[in-house]
């Protein structure tokens, strides 16, 4: 979930877009679990620290 759905409950064009993002970390990384071992809170905190996913490794320059 995008971090003002987390944060707030809204839900908007932005944070689907935010989620079609992880679904494709997740494609391209074949099913790996985004924040793994990371509870809502402590991804929210992380992401509003300014962190976020990495590219994966076999990710293609046109992604």
């Amino acid at each position: 979930m995008s971090p003002e759905s987390l944060k707030d409950g809204i839900f908007t064009t932005y944070s689907d877009v935010w989620a079609y993002g992880v679904v494709l970390w997740e494609i391209i990384t074949l099913g790996s679990q985004p924040y793994l071992g990371m509870s809502n809170e402590e991804v929210l905190k992380y992401i509003m620290d300014g962190f976020h996913m990495t590219e994966p490794d076999n990710c293609p320059e046109v992604m």
